[in-house]
């Protein structure tokens, strides 16, 4: 009996995918969802920077760490994301997944609550599931590879089960901005 090669998913060849470097999951889950290197770490930074502006702490920055390593708030992404005609909304937790219409989305972006150092270090991870060409991958940073769903149901699953693991997880629709 031959034993046959494993061979990576041909799909899986042309997904973008960053991997996750110091706390700019904010950054990879933007650049994933948008399936190219669309930001560099300094333009986030930038737009930190402008969203701070006026503040009279100017030694602290809500939008992002105070070593400049990550961490960025929701509002960054979402600047970021209009920037490039995207807009985000808040899925409403109370609702059951299925009143998410996945074939009119673009994707998601999911921020979830994480340990870190032994179980004494909490924070939080963005990271993006997104549809390419009409199919739709987990692209969490902190992965080896993304992640295929096979159809819609898995993905509901996935988002319900993030959703039921904590209160503090949240779940954004990512949504092409409309004129009206």
């Amino acid at each position: 009996m031959s034993a046959m090669a494993w061979r990576p998913d041909d799909a899986l060849l042309a997904v973008y995918h960053e991997r996750q470097v110091y706390m700019r999951c904010g950054l990879h889950a933007v650049n994933n969802l948008l399936q190219r290197k669309a930001f560099e770490t300094d333009d986030f930074a930038a737009i930190a920077q402008d969203l701070n502006a006026g503040n009279s702490f100017t030694w602290w920055n809500p939008h992002q760490t105070l070593l400049g390593i990550g961490n960025y708030s929701v509002d960054v992404l979402t600047v970021a994301l209009a920037k490039h005609g995207y807009t985000l909304s808040f899925f409403d937790r109370r609702k059951s997944m299925d009143a998410l219409d996945l074939d009119v989305i673009d994707g998601v972006l999911v921020n979830v609550m994480t340990r870190s150092w032994m179980g004494m270090w909490q924070s939080r991870h963005w990271f993006a599931l997104a549809k390419v060409e009409g199919t739709f991958y987990n692209l969490d940073s902190k992965l080896p590879r993304p992640t295929r769903f096979e159809s819609l149901v898995p993905v509901r699953d996935f988002l319900q089960a993030v959703l039921a693991s904590s209160q503090d997880n949240t779940v954004l629709v990512v949504t092409p901005q409309t004129n009206a």
